[in-house]
């Protein structure tokens, strides 16, 4: 019986010790996945504010549209009638976590306990993306935050909320802040999400549409 409690003892210990390493980026990607894993998809409404100038110009915006999530990372987001310019921005409408395959991966030290930081950096060197930073909540491993940099001086910085009264990562909130060089653009978006439609099966083709 003393021999049992103290290989669960000796067990527990283990398992405590693995989980209290310092990650490394697979470790991290593969926690955020399996948190997420109970969110087979979602389909809700869309709202989107912007606020930006277009050189010295304001300019405002209120477009409705559609919000899709399909596991594991796959996002999208379509407004009827979108100027131009916001097609241009694609991790605006399109925040998948980028893939392993084309992107290096490094964790980045920091002095916050409640979350991991983590870099994505393009393998290829002609990418118009020079890096992606993303940022996860250390308790449940949900995405924060991310910050892509492009080569051409453009930036594309997204702020995640999710919805209270459930443990799946069922978004609320988006919050953007955007800078496009090649229109002379910068200033920020805040996408509001309403009418969810939880795990309720989501035909992938809404993912292979493009724009006209």
């Amino acid at each position: 019986m003393m021999i049992r409690t103290l290989m669960i003892l000796l067990l527990g210990f283990l398992t405590l010790q693995a989980w209290a390493r310092p990650l490394d980026a697979d470790t991290l990607l593969t926690r955020h996945c399996e948190a997420t894993s109970q969110l087979e998809d979602v389909k809700s409404k869309a709202n989107l504010n912007l606020n930006v100038l277009l050189g010295v110009l304001p300019y405002s915006e209120k477009l409705n549209g559609r919000y899709f999530y399909q596991k594991p990372n796959r996002h999208k987001l379509e407004f009827d009638n979108a100027p131009a310019y916001l097609e241009k921005a694609p991790s605006l409408f399109k925040w998948d976590l980028p893939s392993t395959e084309k992107y290096k991966t490094k964790i980045l030290q920091h002095t916050d306990e409640n979350s991991h930081h983590l870099l994505f950096l393009p393998k290829n060197g002609q990418s118009s993306t020079l890096s992606i930073k993303c940022i996860f909540d250390a308790e449940n491993y949900r995405l924060l935050s991310q910050e892509t940099t492009y080569r051409d001086g453009g930036t594309v910085n997204l702020s995640f909320i999710y919805k209270d009264g459930t443990k799946l990562p069922v978004l609320e909130k988006v919050e953007a802040k955007v800078t496009i060089p090649s229109y002379s653009l910068t200033g920020g978006a805040t996408i509001t999400f309403s009418g969810q439609e939880v795990n309720q099966g989501l035909d992938e083709s809404v993912f292979h549409k493009t724009d006209a």
